[in-house]
C-alpha cells in the first residue's frame, strides 16, 4: 500500500500502488511500471497491462455524472443507488440521509442520520479489513474526508451516540486501551477477536460502557 509512512521509512522505491488497470499492487520500481506521467515518474499501468492492446473500459463509478434529482452515491458504501434507497432527512439539502437504508439498517435510524453529536466510528479498510476507530462531531464529514485520501473504499461498521462530549472521549480511551495490543497505526486497528466482540455488542444490545480496567464481557 502506497502510504506517506512506507515512503518516509523505506523511499519510494520500496513502496507500492496498484496498476489503474488490473489494480494488482505491485513494486514502485522501473521492473513493473514504465516512465510515464504520474507524479512518482511512473505510468499508471503496470508494464504487462501497457504493453496489451487497449481494451475499452467502462468509466469507474465513482467519477460519472449524478442526476441529482434520481441518485445518490451511499457515504458508506459509496454505492450509486436511487433516491428511494435512502431515508428521508430534513436536515439536508436534498432531503435525503447520507446513508443508504441498507447501510443504515445496522444501525438506529436517528444514530445513521444525526449529523451534529459527539459519536465514536469504526471505519473499515475494504481491502485489507483494517478498522479506524474514530471520534467526531460529524461522521458524514469526517468519512467523507478520510474516503477522499484512501485509495479503496471505506465501509461504516459501526457507530456509537454518546449523551457528551467528556463521556464519548472516556469510551474512545477505553477502546483505544482495549484494541492496543491489535494497534497498526493511527488509531487503524487489525482485526481480532476484541475487535469483533466491540462490534457485535454496538450492533446488538446495548451493553455496559467498558472500562479502561475492564473488557467487554
Amino acid at each position: 500500500m502506497n502510504h506517506w509512512i512506507q515512503e518516509e521509512l523505506f523511499g519510494l522505491e520500496h513502496t507500492t500502488r496498484p496498476c489503474a488497470r488490473c489494480r494488482q499492487e505491485l513494486p514502485r520500481t522501473p521492473d513493473f511500471f514504465p516512465a510515464g506521467s504520474c507524479r512518482d515518474g511512473y505510468s499508471s499501468f503496470c508494464r504487462k497491462c501497457s504493453q496489451s492492446s487497449p481494451e475499452p473500459v467502462a468509466p469507474p463509478d465513482n467519477l460519472r455524472l449524478l442526476d441529482p434529482m434520481r441518485e445518490k452515491r451511499c457515504e458508506t458504501c459509496r454505492q450509486v443507488r436511487s433516491l428511494q434507497e435512502f431515508f428521508m432527512d430534513s436536515r439536508s439539502q436534498d432531503g435525503k440521509s447520507w446513508v443508504c437504508k441498507s447501510c443504515g439498517a445496522g444501525m438506529p435510524a436517528s444514530v445513521a442520520l444525526e449529523t451534529n453529536q459527539t459519536a465514536i466510528g469504526f471505519i473499515q479498510d475494504t481491502r485489507n479489513q483494517r478498522v479506524k476507530v474514530i471520534i467526531s462531531r460529524n461522521l458524514r464529514d469526517t468519512l467523507g474526508q478520510l474516503q477522499e485520501g484512501a485509495s479503496v473504499p471505506l465501509q461504516l461498521l459501526a457507530v456509537e451516540r454518546l449523551e457528551s462530549p467528556d463521556e464519548a472521549e472516556d469510551r474512545f480511551m477505553a477502546y483505544q486501551e482495549l484494541l492496543q495490543a491489535d494497534h497498526v497505526f493511527n488509531n487503524w486497528y487489525a482485526s481480532s477477536r476484541t475487535l469483533g466482540r466491540i462490534l457485535a455488542s454496538l450492533r446488538g444490545v446495548r451493553t455496559p460502557a467498558p472500562t479502561q480496567r475492564q473488557k467487554l464481557s
